[in-house]
């Protein structure tokens, strides 16, 4: 789950910042993988809050441009901007968008933006404090270049949310919008989510809710088992 995954990424990073000396290699980038809202970008932000850093978040399919060299150029300073707020963590989403595996096909502005990225990537030591973390929904589409030493050398895939953390996603949406339900009937939602993601089940309960009196003020409304009925065959029809 989202905690677990958190958990491996703390591991890797405060093991090199407690054994700097150490004659081992320290992942220098991280990629997560997994299905669209998985929670891949939540990871991300909680674990810079957790290390107290700063986070650059580029969602790399907005890079592009129809300018000679403006995409280039934009990629550069993305890097020169995290290496003058270090220690941060350059968060690269759908990275696949500028990574992609390279064949006669590619054009040439998506040639010369992976290897500006491979380029500064190999130019920031990790003395600098700056990490690397991507995000993936088809890590069967990047360039293996990428993934060598140095870039991208942990990858970390991130499943479907478990029960647990369904139950907080439903959880914190009813106690957002005021509302309350029994634990059998929470219980039920959880059983009924499995095989959702964290943004499925978030936007199935808000177009329900949407319509819900709680919405319009009412505190402390509360769930019918017929209304909970409703919402389970939502969460049951989109998977």
């Amino acid at each position: 789950g989202v905690e677990n995954t958190i958990h491996v990424l703390q591991i890797a990073f405060n093991s090199q910042r407690a054994l700097p000396k150490l004659p081992v290699r320290f992942p220098h980038g991280v990629l997560l993988h997994g299905p669209p809202g998985c929670g891949k970008t939540s990871i991300v932000k909680h674990f810079a809050r957790r290390q107290h850093m700063s986070i650059i978040h580029l969602d790399c399919s907005s890079i592009f441009s129809s300018m000679q060299g403006e995409s280039e150029k934009r990629m550069r300073g993305v890097f020169e901007k995290a290496r003058g707020i270090s220690p941060c963590i350059l968060f690269l989403d759908d990275v696949e968008a500028v990574c992609a595996q390279r064949s006669d096909a590619s054009s040439p502005i998506e040639v010369r933006l992976l290897s500006a990225l491979l380029s500064e990537m190999d130019g920031v030591e990790q003395s600098t404090g700056v990490v690397f973390i991507g995000a993936t929904n088809a890590p069967d589409l990047l360039d293996t270049a990428i993934l060598r030493p140095g870039r991208f050398d942990l990858i970390i895939e991130v499943p479907l949310p478990d029960a647990a953390t369904r139950r907080l996603v439903i959880e914190n949406v009813l106690k957002r919008a005021l509302v309350r339900c029994s634990s059998v009937a929470m219980d039920a939602l959880v059983a009924k989510s499995r095989g959702c993601s964290g943004a499925t089940i978030e936007s199935i309960l808000h177009d329900f809710l949407r319509g819900y009196a709680a919405l319009e003020g009412e505190s402390g409304a509360r769930l019918s088992t017929d209304e909970v009925r409703l919402i389970e065959f939502g969460l049951d029809d989109d998977m």
